[in-house]
């Protein structure tokens, strides 16, 4: 597979993300006080960040910047956002600033919809004051539709009957 390059839009003539989600810098001459040095391009080194994004360092102008690989990568080979519209990844995750899994979108399909397909959520039994489970969720409802009594139901898993209420209409579990 051919690997394509392109400039990064803020640091044209100095740096192109590729579609891989690999930057690096370009053959340069810097003009200093001891003359004209020449710098040879190559592809960057990335390093994690505390939230697990891979990023690089950059230097324009004499100042260093760490810039997350995929913002880079998604502003050479898509532009920059739309207003309210955000970097998402796809299902392979966050370390992989690939442009085939990154895109645009919203807040809430960047914190919900792509948590939940990749399994980050915190929905049901993940959730820390979590009181049921998938099964118990399940048995409430199933015999709930037999016309047991909520408050049979309740007993037999030890809970309130609001709380089985909130299965039974869909207040909780509702994803379930």
């Amino acid at each position: 597979m051919d690997e394509k390059w392109l400039p990064i839009p803020e640091c044209r003539g100095w740096y192109d993300a590729s579609d891989l989600g690999r930057v690096r810098s370009l053959d340069r001459v810097i003009v200093t006080s001891g003359g004209p040095r020449r710098y040879k391009g190559m592809i960057l080194a990335q390093t994690i960040d505390h939230q697990g994004y891979p990023t690089v360092t950059i230097s324009l102008q004499g100042e260093h910047r760490v810039c997350r690989v995929h913002l880079l990568v998604l502003a050479a080979h898509v532009g920059p956002p739309q207003p309210g519209q955000e970097a998402r990844h796809g299902p392979a995750g966050k370390t992989d600033a690939s442009l085939v899994n990154l895109c645009y979108g919203t807040r809430s399909e960047n914190v919900g919809a792509d948590r939940l397909r990749d399994g980050q959520d915190n929905r049901g039994e993940r959730n820390g004051r979590a009181v049921l489970t998938r099964e118990i969720v399940l048995d409430i409802r199933r015999r709930a539709e037999a016309h047991e009594r909520q408050v049979d139901i309740a007993a037999v898993h030890g809970i309130s009957k609001a709380l089985v209420w909130t299965v039974v209409s869909r207040a909780s579990w509702d994803w379930l």
